[in-house]
């Protein structure tokens, strides 16, 4: 399946990028992106993606990492998401590009593709995300820890309502307004926890049952 591989009409077109290699040196060609006598060699996918599609390219130069989004949530392509949540995720990068203690942080934005919703950006490399600390006894090293803090910290003096064009992006904020204060209380929702980890099927099944969380758990959503 080439870069062009299908178009879909929701309102807006959106190319589907794939990880057939053969589309994507004129693809970066076309847009000045490669260098002279610089060409693709491979299209991989990284990892396992949640929300969007995403593509590590090789050449013989470098590693660059193209993320695209679709108008579904790209695990579960039964659940429609906004198509808009490219272009946020672009803006966000913008909005932190001028305080250096976040910039240095955060890779390179390269280009930004507004008619295929599509970022290229820098690859930091195949390292490994933080998920780990949510296992028991695990210890994290204070010097991570200090800079996980102090990022933190930086993030948090931006305000969107500090920068002239920040999206409020509520269509994404309803998407995981549903999945975190509505589907998991619904009973015959469609996830089995249990594939997460065994045994916590039946523990949320207490909670879905205690009629006098549902109202707080609503109101903390609204």
């Amino acid at each position: 399946m080439a870069l062009v591989s299908k178009m879909i009409v929701l309102g807006m077109v959106n190319f589907e990028i794939e990880t057939n290699k053969r589309e994507f040196s004129q693809y970066l060609l076309d847009r000045g992106l490669l260098d002279a006598g610089e060409s693709v060699l491979s299209a991989t996918k990284p990892g396992a993606g949640n929300m969007n599609v995403v593509i590590r390219l090789q050449t013989e130069e470098r590693s660059l990492i193209l993320k695209q989004s679709r108008p579904f949530v790209q695990k579960y392509p039964q659940i429609p998401a906004p198509l808009s949540r490219i272009r946020v995720e672009y803006l966000f990068y913008q909005a932190i590009a001028s305080c250096a203690g976040l910039a240095e942080a955060m890779p390179q934005i390269l280009h930004y593709d507004v008619s295929n919703h599509l970022l290229i950006m820098e690859d930091l490399g195949t390292v490994q995300d933080y998920t780990s600390i949510y296992q028991q006894d695990v210890d994290l090293a204070r010097n991570k820890l200090e800079k996980l803090v102090g990022f933190l910290s930086e993030l948090h003096k931006i305000s969107p309502r500090d920068l002239e064009v920040f999206p409020d992006n509520l269509a994404l904020r309803k998407l995981n307004h549903e999945h975190i204060f509505m589907y998991p209380f619904m009973p015959n929702n469609g996830f089995n926890l249990d594939q997460v980890t065994p045994g916590l099927e039946a523990l949320s099944d207490k909670f879905r049952a205690d009629i006098s969380l549902i109202p707080i758990v609503q109101k903390m959503g609204r």
